[in-house]
């Protein structure tokens, strides 16, 4: 005889399911990064990125560790007044970089996303979530030598959606790999951990390990 599979069993097997195609449900965000030149407290910066979140996440991130951020308006208005038109090509750089000395910036600071489609999670979700494999690379460039001081990257290896919020955590993890807060590689690291450091920073901009027990958790 079948036996009937009762509709509270079916949903708690297809979120089952779901957790397993959202490796965000579980997974830990690899991450690389170095840094020869950090930022100190006084110094003024700016973040440019094309995607808000991850723009947004970066400042607030660095001006916990107590450096300054300018708006991203203020440089939108000198692109504006000058008539520079940036093409994506090697030379918005350095048009970036005269900009950024105009206002008196130490750093500027690029945030790049990569976020690549690659399905569709359905029920128990309404509507259906999209699912994508994504990264962050993120690069702090001296504006007097225009050379990269610090870098820092974090991917997921499976795919995450919307709902895991994964651009604010990869964008903690990558900065805090950059700096020197956490080791590079797949580590069970909690990125609300990462996004946090500032929180118990004294003092602003600080340099060296800091990863704790109280760090390693089952949280992403």
């Amino acid at each position: 005889m079948t036996k009937l599979v009762k509709p509270q069993r079916l949903a708690a097997w297809a979120l089952v399911l779901n957790c397993a195609a959202l490796a965000g449900c579980g997974q830990y965000p690899v991450t690389d990064g170095f840094h020869t030149l950090l930022p100190q407290r006084q110094d003024r910066l700016a973040v440019w990125s094309s995607h808000p979140i991850a723009a947004a996440t970066a400042a607030t991130w660095l001006q916990k560790l107590g450096v300054t951020i300018i708006e991203r308006a203020r440089l939108q208005q000198l692109l504006t007044e000058q008539r520079v038109a940036l093409t994506n090509t090697a030379d918005d750089d350095a048009q970036m970089l005269r900009l950024a000395a105009t206002l008196g910036l130490s750093h500027l600071v690029y945030v790049d996303v990569s976020r690549v489609e690659v399905g569709m999670v359905h029920p128990p979700f309404n509507p259906p979530l999209t699912t994508y494999m994504a990264g962050v690379a993120i690069r702090g460039v001296q504006v007097k030598t225009g050379e990269v001081v610090w870098s820092g990257s974090a991917r997921y290896r499976g795919p995450v959606s919307e709902r895991d919020d994964y651009l604010v955590r990869l964008t903690c993890q990558a900065l805090a790999t950059a700096w020197g807060l956490r080791p590079p590689g797949e580590h069970p690291i909690a990125s609300q951990a990462m996004c946090s450091l500032g929180d118990r920073e004294e003092g602003g901009a600080s340099v060296g390990p800091f990863v704790t027990d109280s760090v390693l958790n089952p949280q992403q």
